[in-house]
C-alpha cells in the first residue's frame, strides 16, 4: 500500500473514507458503525492496514525520550551566539589607514555565507549555526548519513578560512568547524526527504 492508496479521502468500494476509518482506530469503533464493520470486508482490511502501520508510532509515543548530554551545553551555545548578534565586542581589523571595527553580527553573517558557498563542493552537509565563541567564530555542520564528514572537516575549514582572509585579511578570526548532527538523508538541493535541522 503506497501513500497515495492511504490517503484520508480516498474511499474503499463499500462507500466509506479511509479517514473516518483512522479516527474509528485511534477513537474506537461506534456503535453504529460495529454492524458495518462485521459485514464488510473493504473495511475490516483496511483498518487491519491502518493497526498495522501506527504501530511504530504507538511505541514511539509509549518510549521515554532522553535528552542528549549536551543538550544544555547547545542550548546555551546558541542563546549566547543570539545575543552575540546583537552586540558584543566587534573586531579589529588592522589595515593601511588604521583599524576597521566589525561588528560580530557581521563577521557571523559573512562566515555563515561563505560556509553554505563552501558546502556546496561537499554532497550531503549543510550549515547548521554560525556563532561566536570565546573570540573565535564556530560553525557548526550537518551531515546526511551516511556523508563521510569528519573527512571533509579539515578540509572545509581551510577553505572557509582562505574565503575569509580574501575578505578580512589578518583580521581573520580564529574558526573552527564541527559536526553537530548526522541526519537522514535528503537530496542535497534543499529540498528534503527528511529534513535536516538547519538553523
Amino acid at each position: 500500500m503506497n501513500e497515495e492508496s492511504f490517503a484520508s479521502d480516498r474511499r474503499l468500494p463499500c462507500g466509506q473514507r479511509v479517514g473516518e476509518l483512522i479516527g474509528y482506530h485511534l477513537d474506537g469503533v461506534p456503535p453504529e458503525f460495529e454492524e458495518h464493520l462485521r459485514d464488510c470486508p473493504h473495511c475490516r482490511a483496511e483498518l487491519a492496514e491502518i493497526s498495522r502501520r501506527w504501530q511504530p508510532v504507538r511505541r514511539l509515543a509509549g518510549s521515554h525520550a532522553v535528552p542528549s548530554n549536551d543538550l544544555v551545553d547547545r542550548t546555551l551555545t546558541t542563546l549566547r551566539g543570539l545575543r552575540d548578534r546583537h552586540g558584543g565586542q566587534p573586531l579589529e581589523l588592522s589595515q593601511e589607514h588604521g583599524k576597521l571595527l566589525i561588528q560580530a553580527a557581521a563577521a557571523l553573517s559573512l562566515t555563515r555565507r561563505l560556509s553554505a558557498e563552501v558546502l556546496d563542493d561537499f554532497s550531503g552537509m549543510a550549515v547548521r549555526s554560525c556563532l561566536m565563541a570565546d573570540e573565535a567564530v564556530r560553525v557548526d555542520v550537518v551531515a546526511a548519513y551516511p556523508t563521510a564528514a569528519h573527512e571533509f572537516l579539515p578540509e572545509i575549514r581551510r577553505r572557509l578560512v582562505a574565503a575569509l582572509h580574501g575578505y578580512l585579511g589578518a583580521g581573520t578570526p580564529d574558526v573552527s568547524v564541527r559536526l553537530a548532527d548526522v541526519v537522514p538523508p535528503w537530496d542535497g538541493t534543499g529540498e528534503e526527504t527528511d529534513s535536516p535541522p538547519i538553523g
